[in-house]
């Protein structure tokens, strides 16, 4: 297991740094996607965007694998949430990334919020569903922090650093918008060394019980 842990915590670390390049990301409430669409950096940040979603999906199986039961019920609902959300951004991720641009340079009429691509309900269930990703994220952290198998502080900044993004990033507020994106990273990061470098606790109490037991013959 603890081969698995560290890769998961190897995906945590990616998914940290995948996910910094949306300090970048356009304010598209101000701008309008087409405008947005066609920023140099649009494409790379959502393809990288897209990428974050394997990671992440990864690193979650860790977790999951090294808490077993121990983080309750609220663990379970986190990863079935963070999951779901996950599978939405996926789809937007590789929408934004690969289709918009295109849609922009040619009819950019058509991504107007009124428009018959982003004013659809299902362009927005999408971007809802997508957002629970980080409501996910939150409770994993949470979950993380009151099982007590790994250090706290990774765990509730994955919480804080997960709800700013949705509370700041997601309605583009200047400033903390951007301080919640680096957050969020940063707490990914965090999680994934503190995976890394987690030793095995399991061969040590084996051999001390080996050692205890030759003492008593």
């Amino acid at each position: 297991m603890t081969g698995s842990v560290r890769w998961a915590g190897v995906c945590w670390i990616l998914a940290g740094l995948g996910t910094l390049p949306v300090v970048t990301h356009p304010d598209i409430l101000a701008i309008g996607l087409a405008e947005a669409s066609l920023t140099s950096l649009w494409a790379p940040v959502h393809a990288v965007g897209l990428l974050v979603v394997p990671l992440s999906v990864a690193g979650i199986a860790g977790l999951a694998l090294l808490h077993g039961t121990r983080w309750g019920r609220l663990g379970t609902i986190a990863v079935a949430v963070s999951v779901v959300g996950l599978s939405a951004a996926a789809g937007l991720a590789a929408i934004e990334a690969f289709t918009f641009p295109a849609v922009a340079r040619g009819e950019p009429a058509l991504l107007g919020f009124d428009g018959p691509i982003a004013g659809t309900p299902a362009f927005w269930i999408l971007g809802g569903l997508a957002s629970l990703w980080l409501m996910g994220e939150t409770l994993l952290g949470i979950a993380v922090a009151r099982a007590g198998v790994l250090p706290r502080a990774p765990g509730v900044l994955l919480a804080v650093g997960a709800f700013s993004f949705v509370a700041f990033e997601g309605p583009f507020i200047p400033v903390l918008g951007q301080v919640s994106v680096v957050l969020f990273a940063g707490a990914q990061v965090w999680l994934g060394v503190v995976l890394v470098r987690r030793r095995q606790s399991t061969p040590d109490s084996s051999s001390s019980r080996s050692r205890s037991s030759a003492e008593m013959r």
